[in-house]
């Protein structure tokens, strides 16, 4: 990292020392549960979200508390690195990315400077600009999709804007869409949100058919109840699909394995998860053009 950015993060530290100095999430009331990484108890990422949501104070900032952060946004510089790295080589008009790095004006993003590029990016951008860019060339056009663990809507968004997408299906708890229905409401029209469908996760009893089926990292980390429900009830109804996994469920909350999740997904396949962001981590596809 450069001595640009280390004095970018310096400052950054300094900033959200005084945000989570001023916050209060300890009387907010929530439905306490144990059905993901981001829901247990030891997190405050639940209540946080909720209060993101009423108090536009905290959402003017909320990609930089650590609370939330934690949870949605833990993805460092190295990471982003090595997506620009793969980004630079691609046929990738300046265009795109600038849009695609319009996801940083919102929520008071922690941005950083990368070789070559004069505007700052978050990490978290840099990586979903390149799932964006694997998701096309994988897959191609996508018209339909569903997408289960949203953060803030930031991949969706991108996804969007280089896509003739009619339906895109939000699946999460009540609180991140929330989050999520705010965020993007700056991005798009009330008419292009209509394409948007927000989905109560805790409360899924019916199926969902999408096109095609995306998952970062959140899928991997619910518990084996809930990866059920959303494998009986829209992953296996998905023609194409890219979960991108970690072994955290598995091993915090007695969920699926990796080959437990292969076998139960038809003509499924395994790639390397490129840059690896950690140790046993990798990519789930299936209905791709090749």
């Amino acid at each position: 990292m450069t001595i640009k950015n280390k004095i970018k993060r310096k400052k950054y530290q300094i900033i959200q020392r005084k945000l989570e100095n001023n916050l209060n999430i300890s009387d907010i009331e929530y439905k306490k549960r144990r059905t993901s990484i981001s829901d247990s108890s030891q997190y405050g990422y639940t209540p946080f979200c909720e209060l993101a949501v009423k108090n536009d104070k905290v959402f003017a900032n909320f990609r930089h508390y650590k609370v939330y952060r934690d949870i949605v946004e833990d993805v460092g510089y190295d990471i982003g690195a090595g997506c620009w790295e793969i980004i630079q080589k691609k046929n990738v008009s300046v265009e795109m990315l600038e849009e695609c790095w319009k996801n940083d004006l919102i929520g008071g993003a922690e941005t950083y400077y990368y070789d070559g590029l004069d505007k700052a990016v978050t990490p978290a951008t840099m990586r979903y600009t390149k799932i964006m860019l694997d998701i096309k060339e994988l897959f191609g056009e996508i018209e339909d999709v569903a997408e289960i663990g949203i953060g803030y809507g930031g991949q969706s968004r991108i996804l969007r804007k280089f896509n003739n997408i009619k339906s895109y299906n939000l699946v999460d708890i009540p609180q991140a869409l929330g989050i999520a229905k705010k965020y993007l409401s700056y991005f798009f029209t009330e008419k292009e949100m209509r394409q948007y469908h927000f989905i109560d996760g805790t409360t899924l009893n019916s199926a969902i058919t999408p096109e095609m089926l995306i998952s970062n990292y959140a899928f991997s980390e619910l518990c084996r109840d809930v990866q059920d429900i959303y494998l009986n009830l829209i992953i296996k109804n998905a023609k194409k699909g890219l979960i991108t996994w970690n072994e955290l469920s598995h091993t915090q909350l007695d969920g699926y394995s990796l080959e437990e999740i292969l076998s139960m997904i038809p003509q499924s396949r395994i790639l390397e998860e490129t840059p690896l962001s950690a140790e046993g981590n990798k990519v789930i596809i299936w209905g791709t053009r090749n």
